[in-house]
């Protein structure tokens, strides 16, 4: 029953949020007029709204604005008015800088000869970054702020405006859209936050999406707690929220949705859940008995997690193995498994700044979400793994190739094809010149020098049998000697490698398994 009553709670509660949402996304009005490029905005807010200043029409109000303005039909040309009839505030767009200025100067409007009070500010664009800066002193002007935020070394400024005539917090309007954690007024930092408007809510009357200085009925009052129009004086009710449902009145500051999401947030959420669209229909249209990393079902996902980044020695395919035949060797000769060479890691920091690192308007969404973060580390260390894996692979074929190429001379050697070292020179005979005759009559030769050359004609006498070596036998021991040598000293290689490797991997494991128990 406990259970049933909580999940009835959340249900309504939810339901609230939806509905307050309609209420707030209706309490803003979207611009009518298109806004040209490039253009500088100047907002108005006339005292009382401008509901009773377009009893006479649009363009009588328009001309009032130029007229006091003091710019010419010429010089306005280009110019575009946009009206919020939500908010009651008037949009003036310009190029020309002379117009901005005095739209910007604009305090009084006279319209039917009644003096009207006029607030105007000059906005800024929309693609810079927005910060916060509280408990700044009312002694402060503008000026002051923009002077004091560019003699400390901050970010480029563009501009600073506050919250209020009384209000001791500071907007700042930055170049770059990332805003910086801390800036220095001061020799001291103070904290800087993202901006995000919020849902204008007028206390005196209780309703959304106006401002006091411009709310046109004060004298129409709604109760912010209930809701209950005209309350009398001694009213007393239990509040309820009508943006979230909570037990607080609308527009109180705890209330998390009386305030906008930034647009950047909004843009990282999208692209967040894109990519989850993704990954769905990726897994849907995997086999059924495959996830989309390809491993089988029918595992929990606390042991499939276990099992890819587990390193064993199973992760390292056997190299083929050869039969005695091929290689002329025992097969008690065993080959080692493949290993790589331990990835080497990089850490890149950036130069020593000399202010703090900027964070992005979404670090705030994503700081929420911790799961996203462990998800990211899990699959880098993953994608760490599968590199390892395929330099393995690639050191099992460059193996292969050397096993090949060490084995040839050998197979050589068995099928008898004649190799360069037994090739011998053959012997050519050429015909001897006759010795020139003698003046003086010949001389018979001595005998020592006729044995001598007799001697040197005969054949070298033959070896006998069990003197005889085969050349071939003895070229297959040098050779099977030399490739034994050689293939020790390599796979002792192999081995020291595919240790590191699974020592980084085996790292790699820990430190996955510690982001899963946090």
């Amino acid at each position: 029953m406990e259970r049933q009553a909580e999940r009835d709670i959340e249900r309504q509660r939810a339901a609230d949020k939806r509905a307050g949402r309609k209420i707030a996304a209706k309490s803003v009005e979207r611009q009518t007029a298109r806004i040209p490029d490039g253009t500088e905005k100047i907002i108005m807010r006339p005292r009382g709204g401008f509901v009773r200043l377009l009893k006479y029409g649009s363009a009588y109000l328009a001309d009032a604005i130029l007229c006091a303005a003091g710019v010419s039909l010429d010089a306005a040309g280009e110019d575009v008015f946009s009206m919020n009839s939500k908010q009651h505030t008037i949009l003036v767009a310009t190029i020309n800088a002379e117009s901005k200025r005095k739209y910007a100067d604009l305090k009084l409007l006279v319209f039917e000869g009644e003096k009207i009070e006029v607030t105007t500010y000059v906005a800024m664009p929309e693609d810079c970054g927005k910060g916060v800066v509280h408990e700044v002193p009312l002694t402060y002007s503008d000026a002051d702020i923009l002077q004091r935020l560019r003699t400390y070394g901050n970010p480029p400024v563009l501009g600073v405006r506050r919250l209020g005539k009384t209000s001791r917090t500071v907007l700042i309007f930055f170049e770059d859209k990332e805003v910086p954690r801390w800036v220095r007024l001061t020799p001291m930092a103070q904290g800087c936050v993202i901006y995000r408007k919020k849902y204008e809510v007028f206390i005196a009357c209780g309703r959304l999406g106006h401002r006091d200085d411009v709310c046109p009925d004060p004298a129409k009052v709604k109760c912010r707690g209930c809701g209950m129009e005209q309350p009398p004086q001694g009213h007393s009710c239990e509040p309820k929220c009508q943006l979230c449902g909570k037990g607080h009145s609308l527009g109180d500051r705890k209330c998390r949705e009386l305030y906008r999401v930034p647009y950047e947030v909004k843009k990282k959420q999208l692209e967040r859940k894109n990519n989850m669209r993704q990954q769905q229909q990726l897994q849907k249209q995997q086999p059924a008995g495959e996830t989309a990393e390809g491993t089988p079902r029918g595992r929990s996902k606390e042991r499939r997690d276990h099992e890819d980044f587990c390193a064993t020695t199973d992760s390292f395919p056997r190299l083929e193995e050869t039969t005695e035949k091929q290689h002329g060797r025992s097969s008690s000769h065993t080959r080692g498994r493949s290993g790589s060479r331990p990835r080497e890691r990089s850490s890149s920091r950036d130069p020593a700044q000399p202010w703090p690192r900027k964070r992005s308007q979404s670090k705030d969404q994503n700081s929420v979400s911790f799961g996203s973060g462990v998800s990211q580390a899990n699959d880098k260390q993953a994608e760490e793994i599968d590199k390892l894996r395929k330099e393995v692979g690639a050191l099992k074929e460059v193996i292969e190739k050397l096993t090949q190429e060490l084995h040839r001379p050998k197979l050589q050697a068995r099928t008898g094809s004649p190799s360069p070292q037994n090739v011998q020179p053959k012997l050519v005979s050429k015909p001897i010149p006759p010795a020139p005759v003698a003046a003086h009559p010949a001389q018979p030769a001595a005998p020592e020098e006729e044995k001598m050359i007799v001697e040197s004609a005969r054949p070298p006498p033959m070896k006998r049998k069990g003197e005889d070596v085969d050349p071939l036998v003895a070229l297959e021991k040098r050779l099977e000697a030399k490739i034994d040598a050689k293939f020790d000293s390599f796979m002792a290689q192999i081995m020291g490698a595919t240790q590191q490797t699974q020592s980084q991997i085996h790292g790699l494991t820990g430190e996955a398994q510690k982001h899963r128990a946090e």
